[in-house]
């Protein structure tokens, strides 16, 4: 049903936690059902030199937003900035079209990552 991918960071999603004293922090609540994320992160230099994220969730959420957290580690803040809400779920994570339409939501609502320069 879910691909590899999300299956492997269902199973060992990474970046979960609380960072302290973070530069930024958004939480987010899908339209769709009760899936919960929350993120921190650092920004130093204009970089993402760390993010966590904890979410209560189907499989899909708490997979995406592990590899999310992977996509933008150490990057720009502009580079993770002009990632496409829908572009880079669709891409990393083959999923059923219903948990991809709310994952996107979920995204999208939240403007994470597109938004996370309004972060810092």
């Amino acid at each position: 049903m879910y691909s590899e991918l999300v299956r492997e960071h269902y199973q060992h999603p990474r970046n979960v936690g609380t960072l302290p004293n973070p530069s930024g922090t958004a939480m987010v609540k899908s339209p769709f059902d009760s899936d919960t994320v929350l993120v921190t992160l650092r920004i130093e230099d204009n970089r993402i030199v760390d993010i966590r994220f904890k979410c209560v969730g189907c499989p899909v959420a708490i997979a995406s937003s592990s590899i999310a957290t992977e996509m933008v580690m150490g990057k720009p803040v502009e580079e993770a900035y002009a990632r496409s809400k829908e572009t880079w779920l669709r891409r990393w994570v083959v999923c059923p079209t219903t948990k991809c339409s709310a994952a996107i939501s979920l995204r999208m609502r939240s403007g994470w990552p597109l938004t996370i320069g309004e972060l810092a």
